[in-house]
């Protein structure tokens, strides 16, 4: 039995491993190339680091440039509960 809610989100979760041959470009209409790529580099980087390392990854991208502007590579992986 799991002693506290980390351990039951562990218990509970599945990590998801990168694929390298999946596409993980974004095209949202109405936002520009260099916007959209920047929002498809940011999730094949979340994706690629989040195995890598078996960790969370949040990147935070400016939606008016495409620019990344925040990179975090978390200590653990909680999964989602």
């Amino acid at each position: 039995m799991a002693a506290n809610d980390f351990e039951i989100k562990r218990e509970n979760s599945k990590f998801t491993e990168y694929n390298p041959k999946a596409d993980y470009s974004i095209n949202i209409p109405g936002l520009s190339d260099e916007v959209n790529g920047g929002l498809s580099d940011a999730c094949r980087g979340v994706a690629e680091n989040g195995t890598k390392h078996q960790a969370e990854v949040l990147s935070l991208v400016d939606l008016g440039t495409g620019e990344q502007k925040y990179y975090e590579v978390g200590e653990y992986y909680s999964g989602r509960v």
